[in-house]
């Protein structure tokens, strides 16, 4: 403990004298912040839903939390989907267990296509289903195979207006594509999926000696994609591996546009609601976090503190994390929600949403 308390010492110092060199606009983002949040986290919590309790099913403890502007897409403990609207009156089902048009084994991405238009993607069969939410039913509309990828799973399926983004977790070969972009076109219309024309691979990676691959930390501002590599020894063993240094900005046609650099910890990213910061936590000790707040237009580290998690998670549900599950999705990864299991026969769960705002004024396009 006593060299955590020296090292963030030493943190703090170091970030007092850098402060010094910010410009104008960067020092005054970082005054802004210090204002709306001087103890952090940064997420501030902006809805209170409950959920109604559907009759006959099982939705008790919610592990993933999807949500557009219409509705939320969620999976439950027993690997079921069901649809809320946003008001928490209870949609429907979205398909069930079984191998058949429709149907799901393993259901392990979901994301909304549109306001009313949700995907899946079933890791055992490597398949995308894709219903249509209607008034009060969840229609299934078709399923896609990504065999034409010839890619592993994805680790994550993100969409903007037009595409379909398929982060890769694994990237083990010269030339293999970090993201892969997917036409929405080539679903609506029935195309196949052809390289170059419905799908395109982009940031190429290079193979490193001595690592089996990468994994990305990934997500989709308003106008570029971001993404970290983390690297992955052959040694086999749980928890080996390093984030590299930079968060890369790219272009939504798979240039580099440019980098970050936020050091080796392990930890994940996000941007804020408007686009003008990147947030990056990294973890230090159990339950504790480093957040540092990087301007995306300078790249300067504008400031750094350390939270912990739980008691963000107190301060917003007033209980501690036993019990409860989090999802981090929205643009930018800017959104948390956190799913709170009630048992009193009306309600299924409350859903407490959080969202990355730090003061800094309108909606911004990202720099």
């Amino acid at each position: 403990m006593r060299f955590v308390h020296k090292y963030l010492h030493i943190l703090l110092f170091i970030i007092t004298l850098s402060s010094c060199s910010l410009s104008k606009e960067d020092a005054a983002l970082k005054r802004k912040i210090e204002e709306k949040s001087p103890q952090g986290p940064v997420w501030v919590k902006t809805e209170e839903i409950k959920l109604e309790q559907p009759r006959g099913k099982d939705t008790a403890f919610l592990i993933h939390v999807e949500v557009s502007h219409d509705y939320f897409f969620v999976k439950a403990h027993n690997n079921l989907l069901h649809v809320w609207t946003r008001e928490g009156r209870y949609v429907g089902q979205a398909g069930t267990w079984g191998k058949g048009p429709g149907e799901y084994i393993e259901p392990s991405r979901l994301f909304f296509i549109d306001s009313s238009t949700v995907g899946v993607f079933d890791t055992a069969r490597s398949v995308m289903n894709v219903y249509r939410i209607e008034k009060d039913k969840v229609v299934f509309i078709d399923q896609y195979s990504l065999d034409a990828l010839k890619r592993m799973n994805p680790n994550e399926i993100k969409c903007d207006e037009d595409n379909i983004y398929l982060d890769y977790i694994y990237g083990t070969f010269d030339n293999n594509a970090r993201v892969v972009k997917v036409d929405k076109k080539a679903l609506f219309e029935n195309k196949p999926l052809k390289e170059g024309q419905t799908y395109f691979n982009l940031f190429p990676l290079k193979k490193d000696k001595g690592f089996m691959g990468i994994e990305n930390i990934f997500c989709i501002g308003r106008d570029y994609l971001y993404f970290r590599d983390t690297m992955k020894p052959f040694t086999g063993k749980s928890g080996d591996g390093f984030n590299t240094p930079f968060i890369y900005q790219g272009t939504k046609d798979g240039k580099i546009r440019k980098r970050f650099n936020v050091g080796n910890g392990l930890g994940w990213f996000f941007l804020d609601k408007i686009n003008k910061v990147l947030c990056v936590h990294t973890s230090i000790e159990k339950g504790e976090f480093e957040e540092n707040i990087f301007s995306l237009k300078s790249g300067k580290l504008l400031m750094s503190r350390v939270y912990s998690f739980g008691e963000f998670i107190v301060l917003t549900v007033g209980k501690d994390r036993s019990g409860l599950s989090h999802t981090i999705t929205g643009e930018g990864n800017s959104m948390v929600i956190i799913a709170e299991p009630v048992e009193d026969g009306k309600t299924s769960t409350i859903l407490h949403i959080c969202e990355v705002d730090l003061g800094l004024g309108e909606e911004n396009e990202e720099e």
